[in-house]
């Protein structure tokens, strides 16, 4: 689904407040043939009708979820297609999103295309489901950082090679002579989750810097994490880069046929500052807890929260920060 084809359809926060009404709702969806999205809170159902004489649809009863059938709505005749999700139905919102185009934009009869949606979904049918908001903004605030750095260094393999959190390194990227640490937030206040106590421990002489990027939702402004993605994209050079970074997307939970779930879109809500970890930042490591006896070798998770608001950055970042702006 294209940016533009988004704005034919109901935002997650939108979809999440007609959930919140509780009652049932009729929406018509811009096009032709026409077509109707129906939210049933009260029973976890969801489902496109697509005005069509049509025979009713077959092929789809290996999905236990789905429910095809024909409808008479308003005294015409409907295809439907009804998603029971339960509490699932802003995940399962997409499929719908996506049928709808692809019968009124693309012209494709009911039947096949949502045979094809279908296929293409299927791993969410089989209970797998899109990443977390805060897994989403934090690969925005990754996919920020990685564009900067192609465009500073070089759009090549060996700049994409930095981006080493997703092949389990300590931190997310070692350019040159420091690591980077990002963190993204949709608070208005810069305040960050740190997992652990060695995610703020500079790896041996290596300079550790952290880069904060705050978020808020866009409306029509901004973009989404596909347009993140696919603008990365377009800017490597080669195959081996373009390989190498789908592997990382693949690893941090990111699927093409998912885009349809990212349909919120982000703007800057200030410009992103970096912080070198010096003496005397606000962090919990291992060295904390030498003087008790090296008690964190029994403590096995920690996490906590820092508030950078008020804090005066490093006096040079690693990587130019100010022209974020421009890439939105």
């Amino acid at each position: 689904m294209s940016p533009e084809n988004l704005s034919r359809h109901l935002s997650p926060t939108g979809l999440e407040q007609f959930l919140e009404v509780g009652a049932p709702a009729v929406i018509r969806l811009e096009g032709t043939p026409t077509a109707l999205l129906v939210i049933d809170p009260p029973e976890g159902q969801m489902a496109l009708r697509v005005r069509s004489d049509d025979e009713v649809l077959t092929g789809l009863d290996s999905f236990r979820l789905i429910t095809p059938g024909i409808v008479w709505f308003e005294g015409e005749r409907y295809a439907e297609l009804r998603i029971t999700a339960g509490g699932a139905l802003v995940e399962a919102y997409p499929i719908l999103c996506a049928l709808a185009d692809r019968v009124q934009i693309q012209g494709d009869d009911f039947t096949p295309a949502a045979q094809d949606v279908l296929a293409k979904f299927h791993h969410l049918l089989q209970g797998l489901g899109r990443m977390s908001e805060t897994e989403e903004v934090g690969l925005i605030g990754e996919l920020l950082v990685l564009r900067r750095l192609l465009g500073h260094l070089g759009a090549t393999k060996s700049t994409l090679d930095s981006w080493t959190g997703p092949s389990g390194e300590e931190h997310d990227f070692a350019v040159r002579n420091c690591d980077l640490e990002v963190k993204t937030t949709t608070s208005e206040r810069r305040v960050h989750w740190i997992h652990g106590l060695t995610q703020l421990l500079p790896t041996e002489a290596r300079p550790l810097w952290l880069v904060s990027i705050q978020l808020t939702a866009g409306g029509q402004a901004g973009m989404t994490l596909a347009d993140h993605v696919r603008s990365v994209r377009s800017e490597l050079n080669d195959k081996g880069a373009i390989e190498s970074f789908n592997d990382r997307l693949r690893i941090r939970g990111w699927d093409d046929d998912q885009e349809h779930f990212y349909a919120q879109r982000f703007v800057l809500r200030s410009t992103p500052q970096a912080f070198e970890i010096l003496e005397g930042f606000p962090s919990i490591t291992p060295s904390l807890f030498d003087a008790a006896g090296r008690v964190h070798d029994r403590i096995s998770q920690v996490s906590y929260r820092v508030d950078l608001t008020s804090m005066q950055e490093g006096h040079k970042a690693p990587i130019p920060l100010d022209g974020f702006e421009s890439e939105e």
